[in-house]
């Protein structure tokens, strides 16, 4: 990022910006058959999980975009967006917190069941 990422609803969008930008240049580098996946840590991780839920940053990204891998995201931001993400939508998350892994999961867990089949 350029600048202190913050993703409050109201102030978000130059960051989600800069991530589809980001895979825009990375889509044309690498060429558009090649899968695209986004990878973040930590806020990168979250602006990369609040572009993909937002549907005006989701239209941007390359139709090369396959998936996100997440690290280091923590479970109170990442369980209410999981539910959020559009259908078909691939993300790997890899969420710590002070509580450890079984609270990660269980925060994952109950995003998973409270979101629609």
């Amino acid at each position: 990022f350029s600048g202190a990422p913050d993703l409050t609803p109201s102030r978000e969008d130059p960051f989600l910006q800069q991530v589809v930008n980001g895979a825009s240049h990375a889509a044309a580098c690498f060429g558009p058959g090649r899968p695209l996946y986004l990878v973040g840590h930590s806020a990168g991780a979250r602006a990369a999980l609040h572009a993909l839920c937002r549907p005006d940053m989701r239209s941007q990204l390359p139709r090369s975009f396959t998936g996100l891998v997440a690290f280091a995201v923590p479970p109170a931001h990442a369980a209410p967006k999981l539910g959020e993400l559009p259908p078909g939508d691939r993300a790997l998350l890899f969420a710590g917190a002070r509580g450890g892994a079984v609270a990660a999961t269980e925060a994952i867990e109950r995003a998973v069941a409270a979101s629609p089949a």
